[in-house]
């Protein structure tokens, strides 16, 4: 590649025609004869250093790099599982929510999916959607003043029997224990 040498065509062709010729073909100066030395000498110098100037600003490669954007890729289970979690995160409350529910959102079937979940989370896909419902429900437990029927329809549940025997399980109390607990750490 020589795109990066100025080029000056010295021509004895002096109409406009010939010129925009020469400079639409990409030629940098178009000099016609008779020349001034000095003229050719100025043009030369004058490429020369403008070709210097641009290639400082590109050639640092702080510069270059400030100016490059970050690429973040996903692997296929990133990209897997943040489609689960943005399925789970606007379904949350809906006590339809299940594996069948999730895999056909997602887009895979439930064999897969259950396998990708169990390989990538260390837990069956159901316990993996009860452990997000009940860090939820402990959220919402410690940080807001909600009864605890409003926690567990807010995460899901259609019973709160269900509810509070599987926070009892998770956390080894109950709901009402735990709101207390975090009341006084306020």
């Amino acid at each position: 590649m020589t795109n990066h040498i100025p080029v000056i065509l010295l021509t004895a062709k002096s109409d406009d025609a010939d010129r925009i010729e020469g400079l639409s073909i990409g030629v940098d100066a178009y000099i016609t004869k008779p020349f001034n030395m000095e003229v050719l000498r100025s043009t030369i110098t004058n490429l020369l250093h403008s070709r210097h100037v641009l290639q400082g600003k590109f050639k640092t490669e702080q510069k270059t790099e400030e100016q490059i954007d970050d690429v973040e890729v996903l692997s296929a289970d990133e990209h897997l599982m943040e489609r689960v979690m943005k399925v789970v995160n606007e379904n949350i409350s809906n006590p339809e929510l299940n594996i069948e529910f999730i895999a056909d959102k997602v887009g895979v079937s439930r064999v897969h999916f259950h396998r990708k979940i169990k390989d990538l989370t260390g837990q069956t896909p159901g316990n993996f959607l009860r452990s997000i419902r009940m860090t939820q429900a402990a959220k919402l437990l410690a940080s807001k003043h909600l009864d605890i029927t409003d926690v567990s329809i807010a995460t899901g549940f259609k019973s709160i029997s269900t509810f509070s025997t599987s926070f009892k399980q998770v956390y080894g109390m109950t709901p009402s224990e735990y709101m207390k607990r975090h009341e006084e750490d306020k």
